[in-house]
C-alpha cells in the first residue's frame, strides 16, 4: 500500500493532463482552462511514513515528485508544492551527492522552484513545528516561500483550523 497511493496519484494526474483522442480532430477552439495543482506532504501521524526514517521511501517519493512537477509544468499548469516539516527534513538529510544528479546538483525543492517555477509553501499541522518553523526549513533548502500557507479547509464555516491568524503575516 505504501507505493500504491503515489502511483495512483501519478496515474490519475497523467490521465487528467493527457490529451484526449479527439484532440487531433479539427474542431472549434476550446476555451482556455487555467489550472493550479496543489499538493502537500504530511507529517508522520496516523500510520503515515516518516520520510526521515526511511531513505528508500523518500527516494521513491522524490522520483515521483520530480515526474509530477515536470508533467504539471510542461502542460502549462501552475504547481504549488506545500510540505510539512518531515519531508523537508528528509530533503535536507538525503537530497545530496549523487541523489541530485538528475536535478542539476540541486535538492528537489530548490530545483522545482528554480528550474520549473513551482511555488513552494509551508503546510503545517503544528504538532511539532508551526508555519514559521516550516517556512524556515524551506529557506534552509535554498528557497524563499511564496507567502502562502497551505492545508486549510475553508469549509466548515466554523473554521476550526483558525486560518485567519495568518492573514496579517
Amino acid at each position: 500500500m505504501r507505493t500504491l497511493r503515489p502511483l495512483l496519484l501519478l496515474s490519475l494526474m497523467l490521465f487528467v493532463l493527457a490529451p484526449s483522442p479527439s484532440a487531433s480532430r479539427a474542431a472549434a477552439p476550446l476555451p482556455t482552462v487555467y489550472l493550479t495543482i496543489v499538493t502537500h506532504n504530511e507529517e508522520p501521524l496516523n500510520g503515515r511514513v516518516d520520510y526521515t526514517a526511511d531513505r528508500n521511501y523518500y527516494l521513491q517519493n522524490r522520483s515521483l515528485l520530480k515526474t509530477l512537477a515536470e508533467t504539471i509544468t510542461s502542460r502549462g499548469a501552475t504547481y504549488n508544492f506545500e510540505s510539512d516539516w518531515n519531508y523537508l527534513k528528509a530533503v535536507a538529510m538525503y537530497d545530496a551527492g549523487s541523489v541530485t544528479d538528475n536535478t542539476g546538483g540541486k535538492n528537489i525543492v530548490r530545483w522545482m522552484k528554480e528550474n520549473l517555477g513551482v511555488e513552494v509553501d509551508p503546510h503545517a499541522h503544528e504538532t511539532q513545528y508551526n508555519y514559521a518553523d516550516v517556512a524556515y526549513l524551506i529557506e534552509q533548502l535554498g528557497v524563499t516561500p511564496s507567502k502562502n500557507v497551505g492545508g486549510f479547509l475553508y469549509d466548515p464555516p466554523d473554521n476550526r483550523h483558525g486560518w485567519e491568524q495568518h492573514a496579517a503575516g
